[in-house]
């Protein structure tokens, strides 16, 4: 998925007009697929892929025959996921943020309250609803990764974790079709 990201897609996936044979429609659709199956988890995922296939092979299915189709299969309301991806949103989703660790004594065996801002900074669309895996990394270069929903364009995030985190990864297995940018110091890792 890495090799079809870009920073500014140009237009929306629905609709496209003259961008129909741009990498709009075939990255930026890529990387909505692969979106969606984080959004919905695997087995979701190819279950909807087979039940669009099995009820539209030989015919003709708009957007929204799609779209139904995925809200039917995974029980999900993913009208929010069809608006920002496909039907209105254009470019990703910039991302600043901070965090900080402070120790503290909690009887649960977690040490450590973390605690990150972040930001959404791009223009194109104002609030991009999703969820955020955010890798809490330790000093072995181990370290546990937590998911969060992000809904609404300045958000707090805040979580113990049993040890104190050297730094964080955001999405650290590429499921959003974003930037992020690290207001602590250097870019994410």
């Amino acid at each position: 998925m890495l090799s079809k990201f870009q920073d500014n897609f140009p237009g929306t996936l629905y609709n496209p007009g003259n961008n129909l044979f741009n990498s709009t429609v075939y990255d930026k659709g890529a990387w909505v697929l692969h979106m969606l199956r984080h959004e919905v988890g695997d087995s979701v995922f190819f279950k909807i892929l087979r039940t669009y296939y099995n009820e539209y092979k030989y015919k003709n299915a708009s957007t929204e025959d799609f779209e139904n189709v995925c809200e039917k299969v995974s029980g999900k309301d993913l009208n929010k996921f069809f608006e920002q991806w496909v039907y209105v949103g254009e470019g990703d989703i910039d991302l600043n943020y901070k965090w900080s660790s402070e120790k503290i004594i909690d009887s649960s065996g977690n040490n450590y309250r973390v605690s990150v801002a972040l930001n959404q900074t791009q223009v194109k669309y104002k609030d991009y609803y999703f969820p955020l895996d955010i890798k809490f990394v330790n000093s072995s270069d181990s370290g546990l990764t937590k998911s969060f929903n992000i809904t609404s364009r300045d958000t707090t995030i805040i979580t113990l974790v049993n040890y104190k985190p050297e730094t964080i990864v955001l999405d650290p297995d590429n499921w959003l079709l974003a930037n992020y940018n690290n207001l602590n110091g250097g870019d994410q890792e």
